[in-house]
C-alpha cells in the first residue's frame, strides 16, 4: 500500500508523525503480540492532501488571531471549518487505498472509525477526548463519511480550547483516522495501571461496565471500581457500580442505549479471574510503554480480553527512583519548604544536593546528599531515615509544623495509618541523634548567651562579608571552577549554621515563651517591626526608590515606555548621579537575589531587573513620599510601646527580668532569620558566573549549543563534559523535555516510595464557607485581590491584597505597599510568613488553588488569626 494507508502490522516506533498517537500505539502493541482488533490508519498524508484544498480559507487565518476567553467566537467558528472540511471531496486516489484496505475485510464486518491525532496519546500529553470516536459504522460508504468526520474533529471546539490553552499551534497539528474492526463486547471498560486518585503506583484500577465502553466514557452508567496490589495480584477493593444502561451496536450501524435487567444491575460485570488476566495485561503493557497507562479494554462473549487503546497517564506525579527492600520510604518536598513548588533544574539541584548536609560524612562533605533526590523535577528529602527512629518520629510531625502545616499532617497521616511499615535499610541511630543534638545545643546555647550584647547584627554582617570575599577568592582563581564550587558549597550550610543560624533558634524559642508573659494581641503587636531584617530592607529600599523616582517625572515616563528589563540601561544613561548611585547601591547589594532564587538558574535582578522596575513604577505612581517608611517606622514604635507594657504589667520582679530577657533575645535574634539565605544566595551568584564562563567554553568548542545548557547538568556532569569532552547533548534536550511537562504537574508535600500522595488533613475544623490555609501573621482585612503568578508582570496598587502561588525574597518588594497576603504554600517560619509579619500584613499562607478561586478585582476578606479567606463579592 501507498503512504496514505498504513496496515497496524506494518507501523514503526518512526511513525509518529505519520499515524498519530493512537495509531502508533495500536500498531506497536500489535506488533508486540498484544490482542488488538485489527484495522489500519488513513495517514496524516492523506490528511494533507485532503485539508490542502481548503486550508487557505479565511477561517483558518481568523481562528489563529483568538483567545482562549474568545468562547463565543470559538465555537462559531468552530462549527463552520468543521463544516467546510466534511463538505470536501476525497481525493479518488484516497478514496480508492481506503476502499482497497476495507477489502482485506469480511463484507459484514463493522467499524470503530476514531481519531488520531499528531499531539495525542503521547507520554506527557494524552490529549484524551479531544477528537471524536464513530462506533459500528457498517457499509465501505459509510466508513469513507466518517473518515472526512475525523478530519473535521481536529476542529471540534473542545480540541482547538485545549490547543489554545496549552499553546500549541492548530496548523502544528495533524489528523490520523483509525479504522479498527468493532468487537461486541458483553463488557468493556478502563484500566489505570496506577491509582490517578492517590498516585499509588502499586495500585492498579479497573472501571468496568456492560456493552460498549462508550456508555463509561460519556457518564450515563457509574461502573464496577476494581482495585489489585500489582505486587501480589491481591483484589484489595470491589465497589458495584449503579449501572442501569449499556450502549450496544445496532443491525443497520450506530448504537443505542438499552436498558439493563434489575438482576444484572447490581452484580459484579467481571469475575474474580477476569480482574486478574487483566491485571497480568496491563502490567506487561505498562512494562512495554515503561511509564503507567490508561487502557481501554473490551471482553466479547468466548472471554477473549481485547485492547482497542493505551496511553500514558499524563497526570500521574512520578513516583521516586529508588530500590527498597521492604516496607516504604517517605520524601518530603524541598522546594515547598523553601516556597518553591515549582520545578527545579537539574544544575539548580546538584547545587543544593552538595549544599545540603543531610546524611553525608562529617570528613567528606564534598558530596551529594544521600537524602536528597529529584522527583518529577523537585528537590526531595528522604525523611525515612528520621521517622526509622523512634524519637524523631515522635517530634517530626511537630517540628514540620513550623515549616508547612500541611507537609506536617501528609507526615501525621502516614504515622497513623496501619500500613506504616517503613524500610528499614537505613536509620538515623540514637547515638548520631545525641551527638548531633549536643551540637546544636551547644552551638545555640553561645548564640543566645552573644544576644546579650549589642554588635549581634554587626558581628554576623561581618562573618557574612568576610565569607563571601574568601569564596569569590577561592573561585575566581581556581583553573578548576566546577571542583571549586563543589569545594565551597560542601561547607557553606556547615559555616552558616555555625555562625548565624544559633542566634535565630533562642529567638525562635523566645518567642514561643513570651506567650506566658503576654496576651496574644500583645506577643503579635512585638513580632512586627524587628529592624535588622535583611530581606525587610530589600522591600523598604525599592520603596525608596519609588520615592527617588517620582521627583523625576521624564525619568519615570521613560521607564514605563520601555520594555522592564531595559530598565537599568536607561536609569544609567539618564545623567543624574544621585539617581544611578542609589541604583547602584541596590543593585550591589541585592542584585544576586530574585524570584526562585533557590534554582541558581532563575534570573538574579542583575540579569533581569523586570521585578523590581515594575515595582518602582509602582511605588512611585500610587503612593506618597516616604509613605511606606512611615508604616514601617510606626510598627517598630508600635512594638516598642507594647514591649514596655508587657514588661511593666508584670507582677514580680522575677518575671519583669525574665520578660525583659525573652523581649532582647527575639528582637535581637529573630532580626537574623533570613540572613543565612541571604549568605547563600550571595554565594550562588558567585558560582553562576564562574559555572557559566565554563559554558561559554563548552560552547566555544561545540560540546554544547548555548552556554545556558550547563543548566540542564548536574556539577559532576559539567566536570566530566570539561575533563572528557563527553557528549551530553541529547541529555541535555531530553532534559528540556522532562522539565517542561514538571511544569506541568503539581507537587506533592509529602509522597511514599510507592508513588502515593499523603495529603493529611491539616484544615478540618476551619470554615465550610472559606477558603481555608494556616494563620501567619495576624489581624483583619477586607481589600480588593490582586492575582500575580509572576512579580516580573505585576503591580501592587492602594488597598490591594497580593495574591500568588509562592513567595521567595524576589518577591519582597510587592510586600511593601500590600495590604494584605494570601499564598497557596508556606508556614509559620517561611519567608512570606516573617515579612508580612514584620510589615505588619494579616496573612494567610498554604491555601490550596487560592489564585484559581480569587480572580484579580474580587473584594476578599483576609483573617490571619483564624486563617481563613473568604470572597465577599
Amino acid at each position: 500500500m501507498s503512504d496514505l494507508i498504513v496496515i497496524f502490522k506494518d507501523i514503526e516506533k518512526k511513525d509518529l508523525k505519520l499515524v498519530g498517537g493512537k495509531g502508533l500505539n495500536l500498531g506497536l502493541m500489535t506488533q508486540a503480540g498484544f490482542k488488538i482488533p485489527e484495522g489500519f490508519c488513513v495517514s496524516t498524508v492523506a490528511y494533507d492532501r485532503y485539508i490542502s484544498k481548503v486550508i487557505d480559507n479565511k477561517l483558518f487565518k481568523d481562528l489563529d488571531s483568538f483567545k482562549i476567553e474568545d468562547t463565543t467566537l470559538i465555537k462559531n467558528i468552530s462549527k463552520d471549518i468543521r463544516k467546510l472540511i466534511e463538505s470536501t471531496i476525497l481525493e479518488e486516489e484516497i478514496e480508492g487505498e481506503i476502499l482497497k484496505a476495507l477489502n482485506a475485510f469480511k463484507k459484514d464486518t463493522s467499524f470503530a472509525v476514531r481519531s488520531s491525532a499528531t499531539a495525542e496519546d503521547l507520554k506527557n500529553a494524552s490529549f484524551a477526548g479531544q477528537q471524536d470516536t464513530y462506533l459500528n459504522i457498517n457499509g465501505k460508504e459509510e466508513v469513507l463519511n466518517h473518515v472526512k468526520k475525523c478530519f473535521a474533529s481536529l476542529y471540534s471546539e473542545r480540541a482547538v480550547i485545549y490547543r489554545i490553552k496549552n499553546n500549541i499551534k492548530h496548523s502544528d497539528v495533524k489528523m490520523c483516522v483509525v479504522v479498527q474492526r468493532l468487537i461486541n463486547p458483553v463488557s468493556s471498560g478502563i484500566v489505570f495501571t496506577a491509582d490517578p486518585v492517590s498516585n499509588n503506583h502499586d495500585i492498579l484500577t479497573i472501571d468496568a461496565g456492560y456493552g460498549l465502553g462508550e456508555a463509561l466514557v460519556s457518564g450515563i452508567i457509574t461502573p464496577d471500581l476494581y482495585k489489585v496490589n500489582k505486587t501480589n495480584f491481591k483484589i484489595i477493593e470491589k465497589t458495584l457500580g449503579k449501572k442501569e444502561k449499556k450502549i450496544i451496536s445496532i443491525d443497520n450501524g450506530g448504537t443505542i442505549e438499552e436498558e439493563i435487567p434489575k438482576d444484572l444491575r447490581n452484580t459484579q460485570v467481571l469475575r474474580a479471574d477476569q480482574i486478574l488476566d487483566l491485571t497480568v495485561i496491563a502490567k506487561k503493557i505498562e512494562s512495554f510503554y515503561h511509564c503507567p497507562q490508561d487502557i481501554e479494554w473490551c471482553i466479547d462473549e468466548s472471554d477473549n480480553i481485547y485492547i482497542t487503546q493505551s496511553r500514558a497517564i499524563t497526570s500521574l506525579y512520578p513516583k521516586p527512583y529508588v530500590h527498597v527492600n521492604e516496607g516504604k520510604r517517605v520524601y518530603i518536598s524541598f522546594n515547598h519548604i523553601q516556597v518553591m513548588p515549582k520545578p527545579i533544574k537539574p544544575l539548580g539541584q546538584s547545587i543544593l544536593k552538595y549544599l545540603l548536609p543531610f546524611g553525608k560524612d562529617l570528613n567528606n562533605l564534598e558530596v551529594e546528599s544521600p537524602w536528597a533526590c529529584s522527583i518529577g523535577g523537585r528537590l526531595y528529602l528522604d525523611y525515612t531515615y528520621i521517622l526509622n527512629n523512634f524519637i524523631c518520629r515522635k517530634i517530626a510531625p511537630i517540628a514540620l509544623n513550623k515549616v508547612d502545616e500541611k507537609m506536617a499532617s501528609g507526615i501525621h497521616e502516614f504515622i497513623n495509618r496501619r500500613d506504616n511499615s517503613l524500610d528499614k535499610t537505613e536509620k538515623v541511630t540514637n547515638i548520631s541523634l545525641v551527638k548531633n543534638v549536643n551540637y546544636i545545643f551547644n552551638e545555640c546555647r553561645k548564640g543566645k548567651k552573644s544576644l546579650e550584647g549589642d554588635n549581634v547584627l554587626k558581628n554576623v554582617e561581618d562573618f557574612i562579608f568576610r565569607k563571601i570575599s574568601i569564596i569569590e577568592d577561592i573561585v575566581n582563581n581556581s583553573d578548576n571552577k566546577v571542583g571549586a564550587v563543589k569545594k565551597c558549597t560542601s561547607v557553606l550550610m556547615r559555616d552558616v549554621f555555625t555562625n548565624v543560624v544559633p542566634f535565630i533558634v533562642p529567638a525562635l524559642k523566645a518567642m514561643s515563651n513570651l506567650k506566658d508573659y503576654g496576651t496574644l494581641e500583645e506577643v503579635n503587636k512585638i513580632v512586627k517591626g524587628l529592624e535588622g531584617n535583611i530581606t525587610t530592607e530589600m522591600g523598604l529600599k525599592v520603596g525608596d526608590l519609588g520615592d527617588l523616582v517620582r521627583i523625576h517625572p521624564d525619568l519615570l515616563k521613560a521607564l514605563e515606555e520601555n520594555p522592564l528589563d531595559s530598565g537599568l540601561k536607561i536609569i544609567n544613561s539618564y545623567g543624574d548621579e544621585v539617581v544611578i548611585d542609589a541604583f547602584n547601591e541596590f543593585f550591589d547589594k541585592f542584585g544576586p537575589r530574585g524570584v526562585g532564587e533557590i534554582d541558581i538558574t532563575n534570573d538574579r535582578y542583575s540579569e533581569d531587573p523586570s521585578a523590581i522596575i515594575s515595582t518602582v513604577i509602582s511605588n512611585a505612581k500610587n503612593f506618597n513620599h516616604m509613605e511606606h517608611r512611615k508604616r514601617y517606622n510606626s510598627l517598630i514604635e508600635d512594638a516598642k510601646k507594647t514591649c514596655k507594657e508587657i514588661v511593666k504589667n508584670q507582677k514580680s520582679h522575677s518575671d519583669k527580668r525574665s520578660a525583659m530577657k525573652l523581649i532582647e533575645t527575639f528582637r535581637r535574634g529573630m532580626p537574623l532569620r533570613e540572613h543565612p539565605k541571604y549568605t547563600l544566595i550571595k554565594c550562588f551568584w558567585i558560582f553562576k558566573k564562574a559555572l557559566l564562563q565554563e559554558g561559554e567554553k563548552l560552547k566555544n568548542n561545540n560540546l554544547i549549543d548555548s552556554k545556558y545548557d550547563i543548566y540542564y547538568l548536574s556539577l559532576d556532569e559539567i566536570d566530566d563534559v570539561i575533563k572528557n569532552n563527553k557528549d551530553y547533548k541529547y541529555l541535555i534536550s531530553k532534559r528540556k523535555e522532562d522539565y517542561k511537562y514538571y511544569e506541568t504537574l503539581t507537587a506533592p508535600r509529602v509522597i511514599l516510595s510507592n508513588g502515593e500522595i499523603m495529603k493529611g488533613n491539616a484544615n478540618k475544623n476551619k470554615s465550610d464557607n472559606a477558603l481555608n490555609g494556616t494563620p501567619v501573621s495576624s489581624g483583619v482585612v477586607e481589600g480588593i485581590a490582586r492575582v500575580i503568578l509572576n512579580p516580573n508582570e505585576g503591580q501592587i496598587k492602594e488597598g490591594e491584597i497580593l495574591i500568588a502561588p509562592f513567595t521567595d525574597p524576589g518577591w519582597t518588594p510587592l510586600f511593601v505597599n500590600s495590604k494584605g497576603l494570601v499564598l497557596e504554600v508556606g508556614g509559620l517560619m517561611t519567608h512570606g510568613a516573617v515579612v508580612a509579619r514584620e510589615y505588619g500584613i494579616p496573612a494567610v499562607v498554604s491555601v490550596d488553588d487560592a489564585t484559581k478561586f480569587i480572580k484579580t478585582g474580587d473584594k476578599i476578606r483576609v483573617n490571619g488569626d483564624e486563617g481563613t479567606v473568604e470572597i465577599i463579592k
